[in-house]
């Protein structure tokens, strides 16, 4: 399951890759890079609207609409969604009919060899040859019983493995949206989109070793993503 990223792209990159409707990058602050992002923190998601494509901070835990307690009392994890089930289930299947279908924007992502083992070193993998992978996920809306505030949230949807993730080993990958199915993603109706739920094409991606240091959470920096030595 994918639960840990990095994003370290600027704005120009998200801006002309998604064609957002504003702000212009020019007047836009940059995106500060972060390598160790984890659930229940804040993500950038790309999310249609009447006028184009937004840019829009979420908590990376999606919370149905219909959850009415403290998250802390939430028990369930609901950062990744699994495809096959998404449909159908409670706590997805209102976002996914309502067609709030999103983009988590990702420099990479970090995955662990199974059975997973404490203090082991996962792997880095990012996309053969672009700055940015596009993690198809969902989003919702909900309201915050500690603050009272309207809240987003979203997941990532993951599916079964490709070659790569089965040779790590892992049972599960990251649905990624190809750049020129971005478009059908967004606006497509629910069986359309849905042909896009699949594993990413095997060479889609690569990856590598890195260091434990990124299995602590709160450690930062690009020392993250860099190789393992061997």
């Amino acid at each position: 399951m994918c639960g840990k990223a990095a994003l370290n792209y600027t704005w120009r990159q998200i801006y002309e890759l998604y064609r957002l409707t504003a702000p212009e990058p020019s007047s836009a602050p940059n995106l500060q890079p972060r390598y160790n992002v984890t659930r229940y923190q804040t993500v950038p998601v790309v999310r249609p609207t009447e006028d184009g494509r937004e840019l829009v901070p979420m908590l990376w835990e999606f919370i149905p609409f219909w959850w009415s307690k403290p998250i802390k009392e939430k028990k369930f994890s609901t950062f990744n969604a699994k495809g096959e089930e998404m449909r159908e289930k409670k706590t997805y299947a209102p976002a996914w009919k309502r067609g709030q279908r999103c983009i988590i924007p990702v420099s990479g992502f970090y995955e662990w060899p199974l059975p997973k083992k404490k203090g082991q070193p996962p792997y880095y993998i990012q996309a053969k040859d672009s700055p940015v992978l596009s993690l198809a996920g969902l989003w919702g809306e909900w309201k915050d019983a500690d603050s009272g505030e309207n809240r987003l949230s979203c997941t990532i949807i993951t599916t079964t493995p490709n070659a790569l993730m089965d040779s790590i080993p892992h049972h599960r990958c990251p649905v990624v949206i190809e750049d020129a199915d971005l478009n059908t993603w967004f606006t497509a109706d629910q069986d359309t989109a849905y042909g896009l739920v699949h594993s990413p094409p095997d060479d889609a991606m690569t990856a590598y070793r890195v260091s434990s240091y990124v299995n602590t959470r709160g450690n930062e920096g690009p020392e993250c993503i860099e190789p393992l030595a061997s």
